[in-house]
């Protein structure tokens, strides 16, 4: 078995050649071992001199959706309103923020929100209307006589 390291331009072609021969082979025979070798040569020298960047995760879910027929209004569940979606799938919106706690889903925190005080469905009301604090005690208390 006469098997060299990649080098050159020229070898990595011969690689190919000989793997697109060998394809067919046994495992577990001289061919097979000799195609399992040049594949994991192959496969350094395309890590060394042809390196792919990282995935667009915008891009990433976008070709999953198209893959598995979904819409947008399929990740709603997971990223929540349509407008929400509308402007992460359009770049205006982050997907995340790195300095954010990951958001848990659970029966407890249905909204997956991160902020323990939000967790109650009668504070998230007082929050989001405005009344009382992000607490839910409602500040300062009124004295009444």
């Amino acid at each position: 078995m006469d098997v060299t390291p990649i080098k050159t331009a020229g070898d990595y072609q011969a690689s190919l050649a000989e793997i697109e021969r060998l394809w067919d082979a046994e495992p577990d025979t001289p061919a097979g071992d000799r195609l399992d070798i040049l594949a994991i040569l192959v496969e350094a020298y395309e890590r060394r001199h042809h390196p792919m960047p990282p995935a667009d995760p915008i891009a990433a879910i976008a070709f999953m959706m198209e893959q598995r027929g979904m819409t947008r209004a399929d990740l709603e569940p997971i990223m929540g309103s349509s407008g929400r979606v509308s402007e992460v799938m359009n770049r205006r919106r982050a997907l995340f923020r790195l300095n954010d706690p990951p958001a848990v889903r659970s029966p407890a925190n249905p909204h997956g929100d991160t902020d323990p005080s939000l967790r109650s469905p009668a504070r998230r009301v007082n929050v989001l209307k405005g009344s009382g604090s992000r607490h839910g005690w409602g500040g300062k208390k009124r004295r009444t006589r």
